[in-house]
């Protein structure tokens, strides 16, 4: 799933209309577990499904930036 860089680089980060209604949050994945995942440390956007969408990232904030790229908040609509 990763390339040479380790980063990941998966079908959710091309825009989608299916992604965007994604409920996405921050996870951090800490060196233990990333080993045992074969995924670098850092913090993954994930679906509420556990599911990698993007990472990692070097910080909580540049995952939330990323997730607000990927999943805008949804428009109010017009009454």
């Amino acid at each position: 799933m990763g390339t040479s860089s380790g980063t990941f680089q998966l079908k959710a980060e091309r825009p989608n209309r299916k992604h965007l209604m994604q409920n996405l949050l921050p996870r951090h994945v800490m060196t233990e577990e990333s080993r045992r995942l074969g995924v670098e440390s850092g913090w993954y956007s994930t679906k509420v499904s556990g599911t990698f969408v993007s990472g990692p990232h070097p910080s909580e904030a540049d995952c939330l930036r990323r997730i607000a790229e990927i999943s805008p908040p949804a428009a109010k609509k017009k009454t």
